[in-house]
Protein backbone atom coordinates (compact mmCIF):
# COMPACT_ATOMS: atom_id res chain seq x y z
CA UNK A 1 0.00 0.00 0.00
CA UNK A 2 2.63 1.87 0.80
CA UNK A 3 4.39 2.14 -2.41
CA UNK A 4 0.95 2.14 -3.99
CA UNK A 5 -0.44 -1.42 -6.07
CA UNK A 6 0.98 -3.24 -8.27
CA UNK A 7 -2.99 -2.82 -10.55
CA UNK A 8 -2.90 0.92 -9.65
CA UNK A 9 0.00 1.34 -12.16
CA UNK A 10 -1.37 -1.38 -14.52
CA UNK A 11 -4.55 0.91 -14.80
CA UNK A 12 -2.42 4.44 -15.62
CA UNK A 13 -3.19 5.47 -19.56
CA UNK A 14 -1.72 7.12 -22.31
CA UNK A 15 -4.04 9.97 -22.09
CA UNK A 16 -2.20 13.85 -22.56
CA UNK A 17 -4.77 15.52 -20.25
CA UNK A 18 -3.89 13.61 -16.86
CA UNK A 19 0.02 13.27 -17.95
CA UNK A 20 0.02 17.58 -17.83
CA UNK A 21 -1.54 17.73 -15.05
CA UNK A 22 0.95 15.49 -13.76
CA UNK A 23 4.10 17.73 -14.96
CA UNK A 24 2.75 21.02 -13.56
CA UNK A 25 2.10 18.77 -10.29
CA UNK A 26 5.76 17.83 -10.32
CA UNK A 27 6.85 21.52 -10.99
CA UNK A 28 5.09 22.96 -8.13
CA UNK A 29 6.32 19.80 -5.62
CA UNK A 30 10.03 20.65 -6.89
CA UNK A 31 9.45 24.19 -6.26
CA UNK A 32 7.14 24.59 -3.25
CA UNK A 33 9.80 23.87 -0.51
CA UNK A 34 12.37 26.35 -1.45
CA UNK A 35 9.97 28.89 -2.75
CA UNK A 36 8.39 28.26 0.94
CA UNK A 37 11.62 29.38 2.77
CA UNK A 38 12.02 32.39 0.19
CA UNK A 39 8.35 33.59 0.13
CA UNK A 40 9.15 37.03 2.04
CA UNK A 41 11.73 37.46 -0.16
CA UNK A 42 10.15 37.30 -3.04
CA UNK A 43 6.44 38.58 -2.65
CA UNK A 44 6.87 40.68 0.57
CA UNK A 45 7.32 44.48 0.55
CA UNK A 46 7.78 44.39 -3.23
CA UNK A 47 6.24 46.81 -5.69
CA UNK A 48 2.90 45.55 -7.36
CA UNK A 49 4.50 45.22 -10.80
CA UNK A 50 7.49 43.42 -9.37
CA UNK A 51 5.55 40.80 -7.87
CA UNK A 52 2.93 40.29 -10.75
CA UNK A 53 6.33 39.55 -12.55
CA UNK A 54 7.58 37.00 -9.69
CA UNK A 55 4.13 35.46 -9.74
CA UNK A 56 4.28 34.82 -13.65
CA UNK A 57 7.71 34.03 -13.38
CA UNK A 58 6.89 31.43 -11.01
CA UNK A 59 4.17 29.76 -13.12
CA UNK A 60 6.80 29.62 -15.92
CA UNK A 61 9.28 27.61 -14.04
CA UNK A 62 6.52 25.43 -12.61
CA UNK A 63 5.78 24.28 -16.19
CA UNK A 64 9.39 24.17 -17.63
CA UNK A 65 11.02 22.27 -14.62
CA UNK A 66 8.49 20.02 -14.19
CA UNK A 67 8.44 18.88 -18.11
CA UNK A 68 12.76 18.73 -17.58
CA UNK A 69 11.93 16.54 -14.16
CA UNK A 70 9.55 14.24 -15.91
CA UNK A 71 11.60 14.00 -19.65
CA UNK A 72 14.96 14.13 -17.93
CA UNK A 73 14.31 11.30 -15.82
CA UNK A 74 11.88 9.02 -17.97
CA UNK A 75 13.41 9.26 -21.66
CA UNK A 76 16.91 7.73 -20.79
CA UNK A 77 15.16 4.98 -18.90
CA UNK A 78 13.10 4.03 -21.52
CA UNK A 79 15.60 3.90 -24.01
CA UNK A 80 17.36 1.56 -21.40
CA UNK A 81 14.23 -0.52 -20.56
CA UNK A 82 14.24 -1.13 -24.52
CA UNK A 83 17.01 -3.80 -23.91
CA UNK A 84 15.66 -5.03 -20.80
CA UNK A 85 12.18 -6.12 -22.84
CA UNK A 86 11.51 -9.89 -23.50
CA UNK A 87 12.26 -10.49 -27.26
CA UNK A 88 8.73 -11.56 -27.71
CA UNK A 89 7.48 -7.96 -26.29
CA UNK A 90 5.58 -5.06 -28.40
CA UNK A 91 7.33 -2.01 -26.20
CA UNK A 92 4.39 0.30 -27.78
CA UNK A 93 6.92 3.54 -28.03
CA UNK A 94 4.26 6.06 -27.11
CA UNK A 95 2.22 4.34 -24.97
CA UNK A 96 4.76 2.73 -22.83
CA UNK A 97 7.16 6.20 -22.79
CA UNK A 98 4.03 8.15 -20.82
CA UNK A 99 2.91 5.15 -18.71
CA UNK A 100 6.56 5.56 -17.25
CA UNK A 101 6.51 9.31 -17.07
CA UNK A 102 2.89 8.69 -15.33
CA UNK A 103 4.71 6.04 -12.76
CA UNK A 104 7.79 8.39 -11.99
CA UNK A 105 4.84 11.13 -11.37
CA UNK A 106 2.91 8.87 -9.49
CA UNK A 107 5.55 7.69 -6.94
CA UNK A 108 5.35 11.43 -6.00
CA UNK A 109 2.59 10.98 -4.10
CA UNK A 110 4.30 8.59 -2.03
CA UNK A 111 7.00 11.04 -1.40
CA UNK A 112 5.25 14.14 -1.00
CA UNK A 113 3.71 13.31 2.39
CA UNK A 114 7.36 12.44 3.89
CA UNK A 115 8.83 15.39 2.33
CA UNK A 116 6.12 17.69 4.34
CA UNK A 117 6.81 16.12 7.51
CA UNK A 118 10.65 16.67 7.35
CA UNK A 119 10.22 19.97 6.29
CA UNK A 120 7.66 20.93 8.78
CA UNK A 121 10.42 18.90 11.31
CA UNK A 122 13.05 20.99 10.47
CA UNK A 123 11.33 24.01 10.78
CA UNK A 124 10.35 23.57 14.01
CA UNK A 125 12.96 21.53 15.50
CA UNK A 126 13.99 23.48 18.59
CA UNK A 127 9.94 23.07 19.62
CA UNK A 128 10.39 19.22 19.07
CA UNK A 129 11.82 16.55 21.06
CA UNK A 130 14.40 14.17 20.62
CA UNK A 131 12.15 11.09 19.21
CA UNK A 132 10.23 13.12 16.50
CA UNK A 133 13.63 14.55 15.68
CA UNK A 134 15.22 11.48 14.77
CA UNK A 135 12.17 10.05 13.26
CA UNK A 136 12.00 13.01 10.97
CA UNK A 137 15.88 12.49 10.43
CA UNK A 138 15.39 8.65 9.73
CA UNK A 139 13.09 9.15 7.36
CA UNK A 140 15.19 11.73 5.42
CA UNK A 141 17.94 9.40 4.95
CA UNK A 142 15.71 6.36 4.01
CA UNK A 143 13.50 8.66 1.44
CA UNK A 144 15.54 7.86 -2.02
CA UNK A 145 15.06 4.57 -1.45
CA UNK A 146 11.37 4.89 -0.61
CA UNK A 147 11.18 7.05 -3.74
CA UNK A 148 12.98 4.34 -5.94
CA UNK A 149 11.47 1.07 -4.77
CA UNK A 150 7.82 2.88 -5.40
CA UNK A 151 9.44 3.97 -9.14
CA UNK A 152 10.75 0.43 -9.36
CA UNK A 153 7.21 -0.81 -8.79
CA UNK A 154 5.56 0.56 -11.11
CA UNK A 155 7.96 -0.04 -13.80
CA UNK A 156 7.84 -3.60 -13.03
CA UNK A 157 4.30 -3.70 -12.98
CA UNK A 158 3.94 -1.68 -16.64
CA UNK A 159 7.10 -3.97 -18.20
CA UNK A 160 6.97 -7.52 -18.39
CA UNK A 161 10.77 -7.96 -18.42
CA UNK A 162 13.30 -10.94 -18.61
CA UNK A 163 13.42 -12.17 -14.71
CA UNK A 164 17.54 -11.26 -14.51
CA UNK A 165 16.83 -7.53 -15.27
CA UNK A 166 13.85 -7.10 -13.03
CA UNK A 167 16.38 -7.13 -10.03
CA UNK A 168 18.35 -4.28 -11.59
CA UNK A 169 15.38 -1.64 -12.04
CA UNK A 170 15.68 -0.43 -8.52
CA UNK A 171 19.26 -0.01 -8.49
CA UNK A 172 18.85 2.03 -12.19
CA UNK A 173 16.12 3.80 -10.98
CA UNK A 174 17.80 4.85 -7.62
CA UNK A 175 21.28 5.88 -9.38
CA UNK A 176 19.29 7.68 -12.02
CA UNK A 177 16.77 9.74 -9.61
CA UNK A 178 19.12 10.56 -7.37
CA UNK A 179 22.08 12.14 -9.72
CA UNK A 180 19.03 14.35 -11.11
CA UNK A 181 17.41 15.17 -8.11
CA UNK A 182 21.03 16.70 -7.23
CA UNK A 183 21.37 18.33 -10.79
CA UNK A 184 17.80 19.41 -9.98
CA UNK A 185 18.36 21.44 -7.14
CA UNK A 186 21.37 22.44 -8.11
CA UNK A 187 19.55 24.28 -10.99
CA UNK A 188 17.18 25.78 -8.54
CA UNK A 189 18.56 26.86 -6.16
CA UNK A 190 21.66 28.61 -7.90
CA UNK A 191 19.79 29.49 -11.13
CA UNK A 192 16.08 29.83 -10.73
CA UNK A 193 16.09 31.48 -7.40
CA UNK A 194 18.29 34.06 -8.40
CA UNK A 195 15.90 34.93 -11.31
CA UNK A 196 13.60 36.68 -8.46
CA UNK A 197 16.27 38.47 -6.68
Amino acid sequence: ILFLPKNFYRKLNEKKLTLYMGIIFIGIVDLAFTFADNYSNIFSNKAENVILKNIVLLVACIIIIGIVDVVFFSIPLFDLFKKFKKESQDIEPGTKLIKLMKVYISAHFVLLPLEILIYLAAKNINSLNYSVVFIAAFIEMILPIIFSAAIARGINAIYDFQPIYKSLVFIVTFVWSYALGFALSYVIDNWIMRLFM
